[in-house]
């Protein structure tokens, strides 16, 4: 059977050089909860994209598929350095797809389980521009909702670009497609008022799986670790954020209070938007 004549179930990877319009399959990247990531050729250009595609066929009206196309429309508003680029959005068959700008860094979850921990110049460089990214998202009122190493990718430079909103949330715009009381998100990076209920949060959220991260970066652990999610959720809600030092010696006492800030139970003790932890980090490393 040739190629052009195969159409994938829902579960199965597209093969190499399947074709979706002008975009040919080179490899499969990832996997998502509702989407498949692949390395795709723009053939009539010969460009690099990262192909992110869902099966359309019995889903179009499910709660996947507009997540999948709010996340397209939300991307497009999106032009920043520091989050990636939307390129094209389309449907070709049973297929609908986003071509997003490829980052050939891989991501940072993987960049720290290589090659161990940070330094703290690299982490600040990291932490800062995704609080960029999360800024600039902020004044369009969006809030992510996954931020954690996986989500971070990161040039050949080093440069991180924010990527995958689809759990992201549009504030006061249009009605929400998560059920009151439903948990969203990756558990050992979420905020415990994500945890109780991820479709009433906001930016402060963000803030706080931010710091997570941070401390991922500088200890190559997350601040909170149990075997089982009830034992981790419960951990999140009640116990202290760990001492960074007691696992990254050395660094900065400004770094563990930015970072408890970050991550304090309460959204009201945390910075309250990306300009102020920004204004923070500016104030702590000018001259550095």
């Amino acid at each position: 059977m040739a190629l052009l004549d195969y159409v994938p179930t829902v579960s199965e990877r597209l093969p190499v050089g399947y074709r979706l319009g002008p975009y040919r399959v080179k490899r499969f990247v990832a996997a998502g909860a509702v989407a498949n990531v692949y390395e795709a050729i723009l053939e009539p250009i010969n460009q690099t994209v990262a192909l992110k595609v869902i099966k359309a066929a019995g889903i179009v009206r499910s709660s996947a598929f507009r997540r999948f196309a709010r996340e397209a429309k939300m991307l497009a508003w999106l032009n920043h350095r520091n989050i990636v680029a939307l390129i094209d959005a389309g449907r070709e068959g049973d297929f609908v797809f986003l071509a997003m700008q490829y980052i050939a860094g891989g991501n940072l979850r993987d960049r720290i389980r290589k090659q161990g921990p940070l330094g703290l110049e690299e982490s600040l460089s990291i932490i800062t521009g995704v609080t960029a990214a999360l800024r600039h998202a902020w004044r369009h009122r969006i809030v992510h909702r996954d931020i954690k190493p996986g989500n971070i990718l990161l040039t050949s430079s080093g440069r991180p670009k924010l990527a995958d909103l689809g759990l992201a949330k549009l504030m006061d715009v249009h009605p929400s497609l998560t059920p009151t009381g439903t948990r969203l998100g990756s558990a050992g990076y979420m905020a415990p008022e994500q945890m109780r209920d991820s479709k009433s949060v906001d930016i402060r959220a963000d803030v706080y799986a931010l710091g997570v991260v941070w401390f991922y970066c500088l200890t190559r652990r997350r601040p909170f670790a149990a075997r089982r999610l009830s034992d981790l959720l419960r951990s999140i809600r009640t116990d202290p954020l760990p001492r960074l030092r007691d696992f990254a010696p050395g660094v900065p006492d400004w770094v563990q209070v930015c970072m408890d800030k970050m991550c304090a139970k309460e959204p009201a003790d945390r910075f309250q938007d990306p300009s102020e932890l920004l204004s923070y980090l500016a104030a702590h490393t000018a001259g550095a």
